[in-house]
């Protein structure tokens, strides 16, 4: 859910404050075989976006991540 609740946020503007805990590097994680484990897979959704460009995105709801941060989010943070 930490993937789509940085979208909710985007898409419905009505938060001044974010926690996002340990948050996938990019959507473009492919899912177990056996069905278990992290499945981050949207249709279509690497052709507007990947999930490390949301907290940018939305410069009037501040961001904190809580854990792991990826590397691929140091550029968002700034």
């Amino acid at each position: 859910m930490r993937v789509v609740a940085l979208y909710v946020s985007l898409l419905d503007g009505n938060y001044e404050k974010k926690f996002v805990k340990n948050p996938p590097s990019t959507q473009e994680a492919i899912s177990r075989f056996d069905g278990k484990g992290m499945a981050i897979e949207m249709l279509n959704r690497l052709k507007s976006t990947d999930v490390n460009q949301l907290p940018a995105l939305k410069l009037s709801t501040k961001t904190m991540f809580v854990g792991k941060i990826p590397e691929a989010f140091q550029w968002s943070d700034r």
